[in-house]
């Protein structure tokens, strides 16, 4: 039996993102073994059978960073995470160099330690966070899977600089963004760097998003799922709420801070209006139930799951257009729209009441996510790859 070792700052089966990523390969290839190696966090053991192919071992010492105590002062959190990620970081490297495996698939660093450099105008974070991706010491093949293309929501130097330090202990890299795919392919071309280098989109499962139909009441319903930041679209949101009419409702899966989420709470106190702070991820399927138009205010190319994931429920999707999207297809599963709020009122006047568009739209976003972004499609090609960089 082969067996694949996923590093992963960060593991949560129902965290969303990066965990729901590898939760989707261990249970959609059982005839291979996996450990997922991540911080540990408090509450969790060390090891954990997750399932009868998968262990999960936590590694010392406890993330307080990302799950901060009451008892810990914010001036504390940053030596800590300091010393911490430091010894993590060789902990982790010294179990990859004596364990026994066939491919270690890597699946990138925290991106927000980054903005802490820019902050205190130090390069502390971006030098230890570089040490995890020195790994010429481990000599069987390594993969790793580029999450999130740094260069289009922080253009600070810092991490273009990182991003291509990043990929000099792989030979093997999957890219879940088209974009991301073509710009590194040119640039390794153009620098000489012999890559083996994939676009594999990520999946859903189909099962789990399972398909909905409109619901019959005459209101159109409009859905999202955002964090409150700027590459998010927050202030795009934040005028709609003050645009929406009587007769459409909104619906808002809003993570972030609690204080500022509370704020918008009072401020668009309307009954159309339905804010949920920091939405928990395994009832997210359950939540594209609740709408009949998914509205996406990205404004930066993004690997954002929730696209797929509410089309394979039958939602249709108004996006932004900001390059690239493998998914919405203009008029057909959904809407591109410049980010320009008169924009949108126009698009929402025009198909709030024409219901039969919206269901055939949400029916062929359905049907391509099953024939091209499902777990059945995407996770044998990922499996592939596994395959041959391990011969």
């Amino acid at each position: 039996m082969k067996k694949i070792i996923h590093w992963s700052f960060l593991y949560f089966p129902h965290l969303g993102g990066i965990s729901t990523h590898i939760d989707s390969i261990v249970r959609n290839i059982p005839e291979y073994g996996f450990e997922v190696i991540t911080n540990q966090i408090p509450g969790t053991s060390k090891v954990e059978k997750y399932s009868d192919n998968t262990q999960i071992k936590r590694i010392p010492p406890l993330d307080y960073v990302h799950f901060p105590p009451k008892w810990m002062k914010r001036k504390y959190s940053i030596p800590y995470g300091v010393y911490s990620e430091f010894l993590r970081t060789l902990k982790q490297k010294r179990y990859f160099q004596n364990a026994d495996f066939d491919v270690l698939h890597m699946h990138e660093t925290d991106k927000n330690i980054f903005n802490l450099d820019i902050f205190l105008n130090t390069n502390i974070f971006s030098k230890l966070s570089c040490m995890n991706y020195d790994l010429d010491k481990i000599k069987k093949p390594k993969l790793m899977t580029k999450h999130f293309m740094f260069a289009e929501g922080y253009l600070h130097p810092k991490f273009e600089e990182w991003e291509r330090h990043s990929f000099n202990s792989f030979e093997n890299i999957i890219f879940p963004t088209k974009y991301g795919y073509d710009k590194y392919t040119r640039y390794f071309e153009s620098t000489n760097q012999e890559k083996n280098v994939y676009y594999i989109p990520n999946s859903v499962d189909t099962t789990y998003f399972n398909y909905n139909s409109l619901s019959n009441d005459s209101k159109l319903k409009i859905g999202c799922v955002a964090r409150l930041s700027p590459e998010k679209g927050q202030e795009f949101l934040i005028e709609f709420l003050k645009k929406i009419p009587d007769d459409v409702d909104f619906y808002w899966a809003c993570s972030g801070s609690e204080k500022m989420i509370e704020n918008l709470i009072q401020i668009f106190d309307k009954p159309n209006i339905h804010i949920f702070p920091n939405f928990k991820y395994e009832k997210i399927h359950l939540f594209y139930h609740k709408f009949d138009l998914l509205l996406n205010s990205t404004m930066i190319i993004a690997n954002d799951r929730v696209i797929p994931e509410s089309m394979a429920c039958g939602r249709p999707v108004i996006a932004i257009d900001v390059g690239e999207h493998c998914h919405v297809q203009q008029d057909k599963t959904g809407f591109l729209i410049q980010p320009d709020i008169n924009e949108l009122m126009q698009l929402i006047n025009a198909i709030k009441d024409d219901r039969e568009r919206l269901e055939k739209m949400g029916l062929n976003a359905r049907t391509l996510i099953e024939n091209k972004f499902s777990n059945e499609v995407i996770i044998p090609k990922i499996k592939k790859v596994y395959d041959q960089i391990s011969e």
